[in-house]
């Protein structure tokens, strides 16, 4: 392997990490008390983000300047036809900006918060797919 391949793919396995991450602490606040479903969703779709990131860094794709998971699903699919199973992921786009700050986003019901989490697993579960048929992750 290369030393350029090899920062490559660290740089994928430090996305895709973070994904993951963001989407254990979602579910973690899913068993908190009072939940806080703007933070679960926030974090939803950075796992989505990331995740599709990680993917098109692992492609040799440059990462675009964008939260929307929409842009992101159509690059990927470019060298992927599992983004063709992911097109409901794009609605956890507004939660990228409007669930960051108060009075920017009404309540979100529990089915919504929900959705956010099994929507952004979805997305990690095909990409963790991908990478490992690369030999990453």
């Amino acid at each position: 392997m290369t030393a350029p391949r090899e920062k490559i793919e660290k740089k994928v396995r430090q996305w895709f990490t973070y994904a993951q991450q963001d989407l254990q602490v979602a579910r973690h606040a899913l068993t908190m008390e009072e939940c806080p479903g703007q933070v679960v969703c926030f974090l939803s779709q950075q796992a989505a983000e990331k995740s599709l990131k990680a993917f098109l860094l692992c492609r040799g794709q440059e990462i675009p300047h964008t939260h929307n998971v929409a842009v992101l699903l159509e690059l990927c699919s470019r060298s992927a036809t599992w983004t063709e199973q992911l097109s409901e992921a794009s609605s956890l786009t507004p939660y990228a900006v409007a669930t960051r700050y108060p009075g920017a986003s009404e309540r979100l019901s529990d089915t919504e918060v929900h959705e956010a989490v099994r929507l952004a697993q979805l997305v990690i579960d095909r990409v963790s797919e991908a990478l490992m048929n690369e030999g990453i992750c």
